[in-house]
């Protein structure tokens, strides 16, 4: 018998894009979404369009994190 997660994971999977999916092998430096240290909002956008899998350095490479 699967398990509600197995059924979930499946569903969510079967649901997304190539690109989507694509884009989870992805990462980011949090500098390259940085516009002088805060979010830029458009890079945000045109960067992560399909999602991604991770931002990198989040606390030591940025002051969004006190």
């Amino acid at each position: 018998m699967k398990s509600s997660n197995d059924q979930r994971i499946k569903s969510i999977n079967f649901s997304m894009t190539l690109d989507e999916k694509l884009a989870q092998l992805n990462s980011y430096w949090i500098f390259e979404l940085l516009t002088r240290g805060e979010l830029d909002q458009g890079k945000f956008a045109s960067k992560l369009k399909h999602g991604m899998g991770q931002i990198t350095r989040l606390a030591g490479g940025s002051r969004l994190i006190p």
